[in-house]
């Protein structure tokens, strides 16, 4: 396991709390090694979830737990805190609309845990992970253009900030964040409107 993913998984478990991780495939050693301990490991639970159709595509999730057996725990210090490996299957279906079809594609993701969950959980809670990625960061670069921020100097402050002004819109129920911010920009006393300024 990478020395990093080791020492970030100890961190975690010294302060009392559990995590569950992906394995890129920038980690060839990792995911190589974690895919053959999930061969060679028990199905401990396996959950399908119904397709789901959305923003131009078909999904179909089929989530299995395998857990670590003892031994392996035992005789390699890296893998002492990991629990279970969880594979992520989605078979997606996506709509081509230059050719009006639907074309299939398959992905496969491996996590490593250190709790034991039924698949449903871990399904659910892999995607609530997703789903803070898509309303958060794509929000905070997509209309705030943070990941091509040119600030060298004291970046988290800015991150911060953007974090700030991302969560008062939210509260006064904006929905989209970069009309938002023009309509601000056209009139800075709508900004002291706001619910939370005043």
């Amino acid at each position: 396991m990478l020395c990093i993913v080791k020492k970030t998984i100890e961190t975690i478990k010294e302060t009392g709390n559990e995590v569950i991780v992906q394995v890129k495939s920038n980690q060839k050693k990792l995911l190589n090694e974690t895919k053959i301990f999930a061969e060679e490991s028990n199905l401990e639970t396996k959950y399908i979830q119904q397709t789901k159709q959305a923003h131009g595509r078909r999904e179909k999730r089929k989530v299995e737990v395998f857990k670590i057996p003892e031994y392996l725990g035992n005789n390699l210090d890296r893998w002492k805190h990991i629990k279970c490996i969880v594979k992520v299957t989605r078979l997606r279906n996506k709509y081509n609309t230059k050719k009006k079809n639907w074309e299939p594609a398959k992905e496969e993701s491996y996590y490593l845990s250190t709790i034991i969950l039924k698949a449903i959980d871990f399904c659910r809670t892999i995607q609530n992970h997703w789903k803070i990625e898509n309303v958060n960061h794509n929000v905070k670069d997509g209309s705030f253009k943070e990941d091509s921020s040119r600030i060298r100097k004291n970046p988290m402050n800015f991150a911060i900030l953007r974090s700030f002004v991302l969560n008062i819109l939210r509260i006064n129920n904006v929905s989209n964040v970069s009309d938002e911010r023009f309509l601000n920009c056209c009139n800075i006393e709508r900004i002291f409107r706001y619910n939370c300024l005043t």
